[in-house]
């Protein structure tokens, strides 16, 4: 596996925060201000959000202009992908060893 550049991870994270933070912005109806730290904390989300996309990319040998704008809109999508990433997850780990994973409705059983 190729080595992951200092810059190329910056680069990445950065767009996925632009991606968080025009989310927080756009939010509802209208364009509304936000306070610093729902911005921040918006940024923060599609930081994470892209740098789980980034190394998905990395493993399937994603092209980088691809790569870039997966992370983008990885950003962007913040948690809805990162709870699409988790049911995936969870359903990979159930088929591969048969575990049952148990979701919050299974709970209030």
């Amino acid at each position: 596996m190729n080595k992951i550049s200092i810059f190329s991870l910056a680069i990445h994270g950065l767009v996925a925060f632009m991606g968080g933070v025009v989310k927080t912005i756009t939010e509802g109806q209208e364009l509304v201000l936000k306070s610093f730290t729902r911005f921040l904390a918006g940024g923060l989300v599609g930081v994470f959000a892209g740098m789980v996309t980034y190394f998905v990319c990395r493993h399937f040998e994603i092209s980088e202009h691809l790569t870039v704008a997966f992370t983008g809109l990885a950003g962007y999508m913040g948690v809805p992908l990162l709870e699409l990433f988790s049911f995936i997850l969870k359903r990979t780990i159930v088929g591969l060893f048969g575990f049952h994973v148990m979701d919050k409705e299974d709970e209030n059983k």
